[in-house]
């Protein structure tokens, strides 16, 4: 979970505006997440159908614009916790990331959790809630397949 906090003042036009902390710093989920709440609004806008013709025009264009905005920042972003997620594996940890249940291991090749991605591959750790139990990812037969494989002994 991602938190923004800020403060709306008022500037001397008595205007109001968005105030981050002097020691805040920028970080590219929070330049998504303006993106795409902006896009939000622009599309609810658009499918209002309350402007006419030529605000309808320019609102598509600026929807289509923040569109385009917002997936390039959304694949970076995508890049960015992948790498989070490969830096973290060379940490000593008893797991990379938690499930609650066991099938949620087998339902996807990447894993997001704590706003890293881990993709699927040999010695990846797993914490599973519903059994108390770490497995790992493990080459399986003619090395070509990776299936988890349940930790005999568990150091949580």
């Amino acid at each position: 979970m991602f938190k923004i906090e800020y403060s709306i003042l008022i500037n001397e036009d008595g205007h109001p505006y968005i105030s981050f902390a002097d020691n805040y710093e920028q970080k590219p989920e929070d330049k998504f997440f303006a993106f795409e709440i902006t896009r939000y609004i622009v599309h609810a806008m658009i499918e209002s159908g309350k402007y006419p013709k030529p605000e309808q025009d320019i609102l598509q264009s600026n929807f289509h614009f923040l569109n385009s905005v917002s997936s390039e920042m959304g694949i970076l972003l995508i890049d960015q916790m992948r790498s989070m997620g490969e830096f973290s594996k060379s940490f000593e940890t008893a797991y990379n990331f938690k499930v609650a249940k066991r099938d949620e291991l087998t339902a996807t090749e990447s894993y997001y959790y704590d706003n890293k991605i881990f993709d699927k591959e040999e010695g990846l750790l797993a914490y599973v809630e519903e059994d108390n139990s770490i497995y790992e990812v493990i080459l399986f037969g003619d090395e070509k397949h990776l299936i988890w494989s349940k930790q005999i002994k568990n150091e949580i």
